[in-house]
């Protein structure tokens, strides 16, 4: 919601398709709605999400070095292994409730389209082209203010 002196304005999201047809043509009919004109808030969650993220990656990498490595051993193992479950899933849900608000979908389609078998090529892909999508949409928003 945006206000301006007193007037108070609430904008609609605006979505537009993105066709897996784009990806492979095999894949046509199946879409996302990728959400353009994201909110302040929404940009805030995601940029929280994205410091979140780099925690973990980080945080992973020592639990998983700390595994593979066999220094580890009996508990410390065990209490290791158990962590990086938890923070695994933690991240997943965190990262489909980003996304299935990006792509206007609920967070169990997110889930069921990321597990789909082979679809890491797929994944990869709408991650990319979601993100051109609203930078075009933020681009050509700012062309025409310029104007």
């Amino acid at each position: 919601m945006a206000e301006f002196g007193s007037l108070t304005m609430n904008f609609p999201e605006l979505r537009t398709r993105l066709d897996f047809g784009e990806f492979h043509e095999g894949l046509a009919g199946n879409y996302v709605e990728v959400w353009l004109n994201l909110s302040e808030d929404f940009n805030e969650e995601r940029r929280a999400h994205t410091k979140r993220y780099e925690v973990f990656e980080r945080r992973r990498d020592a639990l998983v070095e700390g595994i593979e490595s066999g220094r580890l051993k009996g508990k410390e193992l065990d209490v290791a292994r158990i962590e990086l479950i938890a923070l695994v899933e933690e991240m997943a849900v965190a990262t489909a409730g980003i996304y299935a608000r990006l792509w206007g979908c609920s967070v169990e389609e997110y889930r069921a389209l990321v597990q789909t078998e082979g679809a890491q090529r797929l994944m990869a892909w709408l991650y990319e082209r979601s993100w051109e999508m609203v930078a075009d949409y933020r681009a050509a928003r700012t062309k025409v203010r310029s104007d």
